[in-house]
């Protein structure tokens, strides 16, 4: 198995926060790798594949920052999805103006040369779903499965496999460059973990490989709608670990897990950013209602320490926290399961009570309702 990793970087110019989790995540994972290209858009993606387009590669991972159907590139950092009429798109999702890019920029393998060209988009929740988003995982791979084995199965060569982590990612997902978190995928099931696990390879850490049939996602996701969890977004093992700090892999650089809970009060104000069309980040400046505010009180009062993560933030909201009601910006991430912001002392995330509650569910479907009624509107 030959592998081409390619990591999200920041656009040039832009200079990254080193207190950043996300940034600490990315540096971290890249210190694992070694050998790796960068890239803060789709255009340099392109640019990169082109090199390789003869090569024996067959296994192609994406590594970013992610939310469900969206892999981050240079967004994460410039928070821009594209600079029109021809500019850079800047993170990978289901718009053909962005993926579009890459459809005959995979290597030209035959049959006779590789059974079948593997990629992986490695980013948190970047295979999942949630119900207040129009993007989401299951999507965004049969998009880009359905482009490249179109033109790929013309020209007679090998055809393509895309599969996405479906839960959290961060630098314990890999071990000695290896990925060893989940995978989810279209229809058919992965085994290269198992075989370098077999060979040694591998770290023998938990590792879950989920077949996802089209048609009973659609049906989960109605689930979902109705307040009950669909399957594809039940807790993984990623997730079962997240916050234990008896767990063994060497945490993040500059990370000390303390494995600390403690209640936190906080106000939610407004509504300040977010992506209403899925792909589309948008500032906005929403006042939430006195039910939506003390729903999201009530949800997000346990503080809890976690690793840095590849995850994008989905809605952003201004809040005060703590005793001396410092006003802060936070972020939703992880479909809503927490919430984080930076204090004087670090970063603060909190965890959701219950995240599939139908009411704090329904609160923000509403709140992206309302944020995309002001993007139609042009307001």
């Amino acid at each position: 198995m030959t592998t081409l990793t390619i990591v999200a970087k920041p656009e040039e110019g832009h200079k990254p926060d080193d207190k950043d989790d996300g940034n600490i995540a990315i540096d971290a994972i890249v210190q694992n790798i070694g050998d790796c290209k960068r890239a803060s858009s789709v255009n340099e993606i392109s640019k990169i594949l082109t090199d390789y387009i003869d090569s024996d590669v067959d296994v192609i991972r994406i590594i970013g920052h992610g939310q469900p159907g969206v892999l981050g590139l240079g967004t994460y950092w410039n928070k821009t999805v594209f600079k029109p009429p021809h500019g850079q798109y800047y993170q990978l999702d289901s718009n053909p103006t962005g993926y579009g890019l890459l459809e005959k920029r995979l290597p030209r393998a035959t049959p006779k040369k590789a059974k079948i060209l593997k990629v992986w988009l490695i980013g948190c929740d970047v295979g999942n779903e949630v119900e207040y988003s129009v993007s989401d995982g299951p999507t965004l791979l049969f998009d880009l499965e359905q482009m490249w084995n179109s033109y790929r199965g013309k020209q007679g060569q090998c055809l393509v496999k895309v599969s996405a982590a479906p839960s959290v990612v961060q630098s314990r997902s890999f071990h000695n460059g290896v990925y060893t978190g989940s995978l989810i995928t279209l229809n058919q099931p992965l085994k290269d973990y198992d075989e370098l696990l077999a060979e040694g390879i591998a770290a023998p850490v938990e590792h879950r490989e989920v077949v996802v049939d089209f048609e009973k996602f659609k049906a989960d996701r109605w689930r979902g709608l109705q307040g009950i969890a669909p399957t594809v977004d039940e807790p993984w093992p990623e997730e079962e670990w997240l916050e234990d700090a008896s767990e063994p892999a060497p945490p993040a650089a500059g990370y000390k897990q303390e494995n600390v809970e403690q209640k936190v009060a906080v106000d939610f104000r407004k509504l300040i950013g977010g992506r209403p069309l899925g792909q589309y980040y948008s500032k906005q400046n929403i006042e939430l209602t006195p039910d939506q505010a003390d729903i999201l009180k009530n949800a997000f009062d346990t503080r809890v320490e976690l690793p840095p993560l590849l995850s994008l933030p989905e809605m952003e909201f201004e809040l005060t926290w703590g005793d001396e009601n410092t006003l802060v910006e936070a972020e939703l991430i992880l479909g809503g399961r927490y919430l984080r912001f930076r204090s004087p002392s670090g970063m603060i995330y909190l965890k959701a009570k219950k995240p599939r509650e139908p009411q704090f569910r329904n609160a923000l479907i509403a709140l992206m309702d309302a944020a995309r009624d002001r993007v139609l509107e042009n307001k």
